[in-house]
């Protein structure tokens, strides 16, 4: 284990772990107050942290993630759209996001 997401009986159910620039390694995971959304890890417990809240208030479910050159990319949801296309580019490490692309509204 590298670190307690969400403490406590009920698992983060962590999935979709994906090598990262820098060594660090991107996955989702739901902490339960933010829902499922994406996170990184440098390997301890000091180095793993939400990489953003994509649909506060709900579950982004980010999924796909692909190592490129210089960044990560997946999709996920929020309450606008369906499905939006999210990028982390990192310096040194993974630290940024930004969405890059809106699939579609949600109906």
């Amino acid at each position: 284990m590298v670190a307690e997401i969400a403490p406590g009986k009920d698992s983060s159910d962590p999935r979709g772990f994906t090598p990262a620039p820098g060594g660090q390694v991107i996955f989702s995971a739901d902490d339960h107050t933010h829902g499922r959304e994406p996170w990184i890890t440098g390997g301890t417990p000091g180095t793993t942290r939400m990489v953003a809240d994509v649909w506060p208030g709900g579950s982004s479910d980010p999924q796909g993630f692909t190592l490129t050159a210089d960044r990560v990319v997946f999709s996920a949801q929020d309450d606008s759209h369906s499905l939006r296309s999210g990028m982390s580019r990192p310096r040194r490490r993974l630290e940024t996001f930004r969405v890059t692309t809106a699939i579609g509204p949600t109906a």
